[in-house]
């Protein structure tokens, strides 16, 4: 896999939601900090979100 199709638009995704945070102070980029949640938690949390990941070009 190429650098142009894996690491630049993660890139970009997470600075587009770092811009945001830094705006209002509200992460909308998903995941969680180490420790906040267990594998189970996080997975329950994942399929019940509404939060849908942005497009990756598919």
């Amino acid at each position: 896999m190429l650098i142009a199709e894996s690491i630049i638009p993660w890139t970009q995704e997470w600075l587009w939601y770092w811009e945001l945070w830094l705006s209002d102070g509200e992460w909308r980029g998903g995941g969680v900090h180490p420790g906040e949640l267990t594998i189970e938690q996080y997975m329950d949390h994942i399929n019940n979100s509404h939060h849908k990941p942005a497009n990756k070009g598919k």
